[in-house]
């Protein structure tokens, strides 16, 4: 799960730049029963790293809540596996309307939460399928988002993002060929002109702009899609200046 410690970090971080944080609660919850709310609530009193908040369910009271305690990961697995399959022999409830819900995949120096529980449930030989193995921050297009992001932080080129960026959403740039040739022009230009100011070029996107001004280094239509690309993350980071964070990513 997510640190508070993230939230604090995030306020000092923006302070040293003399940047403004406004603080959004969200009350509402929309995931989990009443009843599962009330026990987490309870549970999380006593954290006082945790910022606190009163979150209001927006679904009925549900089943109750069983609350087991179990000695190790291993136990746990099999304390979960053996009630699915109680459950399946003695209610009839079939596999596929079973789930084990994680809050996260991963915590730590314990390592992979998922893998006593998928031992067990193969030893057992109950049937299952693994989903959303990744953490939202290595999917693909949180990854792509995240990059535009960093490039539309003017102060803060980016050589990654902006490889990362070049072809995505697709525009007939892709990046196993284009960016040798803009790393190539950076290696042999490191100064440019910009508003009667020598500039010295020290990252892919100044270079691939020199590129363009001097419409040098890559195919017509190449030029003309690396112009557009270049002018959206202006665009961005121009609106980065008049706009709130959440304004620009709508």
């Amino acid at each position: 799960g997510a640190s508070p410690g993230n939230f604090d970090r995030l306020k000092e971080e923006f302070a040293k730049k003399n940047i403004s944080v406004q603080e959004e609660i969200l009350n509402d919850n929309h995931r989990s029963s009443k009843n599962i709310l009330t026990v987490a609530s309870s549970f999380l009193k006593g954290d006082r790293r945790r910022h606190p908040k009163t979150l209001r369910p927006t679904k009925p009271e549900g089943l109750p809540v069983e609350v087991w305690e179990c000695s190790s990961q291993t136990k746990q697995a099999k304390e979960i596996v053996a009630g699915m399959i109680k459950r399946h022999d003695d209610d009839q409830i079939q596999w596929k309307d079973m789930a084990v819900l994680f809050r996260c995949l991963k915590m730590g120096h314990i390592g992979s939460l998922t893998t006593h529980l998928q031992k067990e449930l193969a030893g057992q030989k109950v049937p299952f399928v693994v989903v959303g193995g990744k953490s939202i921050f290595e999917r693909a297009s949180v990854r792509d988002l995240i990059a535009y992001l960093q490039l539309s932080i003017r102060s803060c080129p980016n050589d990654e993002a902006f490889t990362r960026s070049i072809n995505q959403p697709p525009r007939k740039l892709p990046k196993e060929k284009v960016i040798p040739i803009i790393k190539e022009f950076l290696d042999g230009n490191t100064i440019r002109k910009e508003d009667d100011e020598l500039t010295r070029i020290t990252f892919l996107q100044d270079a691939a702009k020199a590129m363009v001004e001097k419409n040098v280094g890559l195919k017509p239509a190449q030029h003309k899609a690396l112009s557009g690309f270049l002018a959206q993350i202006g665009s961005y980071q121009e609106k980065l200046n008049i706009m709130p964070l959440p304004d620009l990513l709508k």
